[in-house]
């Protein structure tokens, strides 16, 4: 008998990488309570300098594609956890949402 797919163990996966009680946290998107992973992309946890007294703040998150209502376009705001993000871009990978976000901040 054959071994499960390749399709068959990202979905394993998935599921590991999603659970709160491994990689994923409860974060709020746009005013809702959401199962996510949130990571900061930012050397060493420091924003990246963008211009005199203005940091760039970029952020990914990781989020199963059926707990949003739509997919946000890019280019608009998004709220995560009571601070406001732009959508730089949106992809879906194997049912896995993925929110590239920045954030200017003086």
């Amino acid at each position: 008998m054959p071994g499960p797919s390749f399709k068959e163990c990202i979905a394993v996966d998935m599921g590991t990488f999603i659970n709160p009680s491994e990689f994923a946290d409860k974060h709020i998107i746009d005013g809702k309570s959401v199962i996510a992973v949130v990571e900061d992309d930012t050397e060493g946890k420091h924003p990246l300098a963008y211009a005199e007294g203005v940091s760039l703040y970029q952020t990914m998150v990781y989020i199963e594609e059926h707990i949003l209502p739509r997919r946000p376009p890019e280019g608009s705001q998004m709220e995560l956890d009571g601070e406001w993000y732009t959508v730089m871009k949106v992809s879906v990978e194997d049912g896995l949402m993925i929110l590239a976000l920045e954030a200017n901040q003086a």
